[in-house]
């Protein structure tokens, strides 16, 4: 079971950051390419 203290993970939050980032980046990638 997952506890509040994995969602609060830094490390956690930071991955998905950067994994929306990586989205939009490509999103903007395949638009003006």
């Amino acid at each position: 079971m997952l506890t509040d203290d994995d969602y609060n993970n830094p490390n956690d939050i930071c991955v998905v950051n950067m994994m929306i980032i990586i989205q939009i980046t490509y999103v903007f990638y395949r638009m003006f390419l």
